[in-house]
């Protein structure tokens, strides 16, 4: 149980689970070209379940030649983080479900997006390993924080439907 000291709450973070949903390779496609321009991208989704305190990250690395626009690899894993707390920050009373937009404060988004991206890059290399790719696929160093101002802009909130909060 999050401990609630004033108007403070403490808020604890943990994974829950990490599962890959979807993994795609085309080594059909691998040129050996160390000249080829690989454009990346991270996409992602994302659930909060204030009722169960569950949030889940669902991300998405997709790698692409720039000559082509062929896909070559595609990997979607779902982070599910428990956060004690979160149901409090909120207000949310599982009887009572009248809270109709919430807003996450951004350190929990910034922290579990961090951790899942983590996570996502640690399944794909870990699939890559016995492909034609390993070693040949580059994760540059990033900011989770810089990518997550663009993928949930500061003061966004979220819409809730009694259990589930989804980005609007």
């Amino acid at each position: 149980m999050p401990n609630k000291i004033g108007d403070t709450v403490s808020v604890q973070i943990s994974i829950k689970k990490i599962t890959l949903i979807d993994y795609h390779i085309d080594e059909d496609l691998y040129t050996g070209s160390e000249k080829d321009e690989v454009n990346f991208q991270i996409s992602q989704k994302t659930v909060f379940k204030v009722g169960q305190e569950l949030a889940d990250f669902f991300i998405t690395f997709t790698y692409t030649y720039l000559h082509n626009k062929e896909k070559f690899i595609s990997i979607t894993v779902l982070s599910q983080f428990k956060i004690e707390g979160l149901a409090v920050i909120q207000g949310f009373n599982e009887k009572e479900a009248t809270v109709e937009n919430a807003a996450i404060p951004r350190v929990i988004i910034v922290q579990c997006f961090s951790l899942a991206i983590s996570n996502t890059r640690a399944m794909l290399f870990q699939n890559l390993a016995t492909s034609v790719f390993n070693e040949k696929v580059n994760f540059g160093i990033i900011n989770p924080e810089e990518i997550a101002n663009v993928l949930y802009p500061e003061g966004e909130t979220f819409k809730l439907d009694k259990v589930q909060i989804k980005s609007t």
